[in-house]
């Protein structure tokens, strides 16, 4: 098995690195989210006015973390 940061120079040649706040399509971009991951993002998607926000690899806690604690957090699709 290889280690992960190994693992990942190995497919060097076949990513794209994309920074905070790049539009990388048309309505769909990059959000600096960092917090226990250093250079962690989300995807801000935004379409007729309306937006989503996408926030893999995130916990939260309803009672502290938002403005709105009937907001509950939603897993999967």
């Amino acid at each position: 098995m290889i280690p992960g940061t190994q693992a990942f120079k190995l497919i060097t040649h076949r990513t794209t690195r994309i920074k905070p706040g790049a539009e990388f399509v048309s309505g769909i971009r990059t959000v600096e989210s960092r917090g226990h991951t250093p250079g962690h993002m989300s995807i801000l998607i935004a379409s007729n006015g309306e937006q989503a926000l996408v926030i893999g690899d995130a916990i939260t806690n309803q009672l502290i973390s938002f403005a709105h604690p009937d907001w509950k957090p939603s897993y999967g699709f």
